[in-house]
């Protein structure tokens, strides 16, 4: 039991490593539901916004336990995260 939960925390403490940063410069925001019932799915859906309004969802991740969910999502914000450096944004930029 100690087992899972050292890897649920390693997990947790991974997957906002990403998204803090990725939420600064992107204005990002999660919603998330985990649940104690084995029939209640449990999801993290992250959305980019412009102002108050909804302009695309960067992660919608629906698996059976909390530990998945995370796991999943890490991967997905990663790719994220690429695509979002690739495109120039969230790079420093030199004085110059």
């Amino acid at each position: 039991m100690e087992e899972r939960d050292d890897e649920r925390r390693a997990l947790i403490q991974e997957f906002y490593q990403i998204y803090r940063p990725l939420q600064k410069i992107r204005d990002l925001r999660l919603h998330s539901h985990f649940s104690i019932y084995p029939n209640d799915d449990d999801f993290i859906e992250i959305w980019e916004y412009a102002s108050d309004r909804r302009v695309q969802q960067i992660v919608r991740v629906k698996e059976e336990n909390e530990t998945e969910c995370y796991r999943r999502a890490i991967e997905e914000l990663k790719a994220y995260a690429e695509k979002v450096e690739g495109a120039g944004y969230g790079k420093k930029r030199r004085a110059g």
